[in-house]
């Protein structure tokens, strides 16, 4: 494989990762009064001053899952002998 060819899988990774990064800041932005609004009165118990924690473990198996399967699309369209 020359070297154009092995930069072409990689730079197309790096723009499927900017481009979903411009989406999420685009929602992000024009989505502020969301469910994640600041409010304007404090909690009244203490469940919010705890540490979240690890994610659960099927979000965690997702990202796996998606990354596998990022590179095995990647895999079929250019296999390497």
């Amino acid at each position: 494989m020359t070297a154009l060819f092995a930069c072409f899988p990689v730079c197309m990774t790096f723009v499927a990762i900017g481009i979903v990064g411009l989406v999420v800041v685009l929602i992000m932005g024009t989505n502020r009064e969301g469910p994640n609004a600041p409010d304007d009165t404090p909690p009244a118990d203490e469940t919010l001053d705890k540490d979240p924690g690890f994610p659960p473990w099927w979000v965690v198996v997702l990202i796996f899952v998606a990354v596998l399967l990022h590179f095995a699309v990647l895999l079929w369209i250019w296999p390497e002998f």
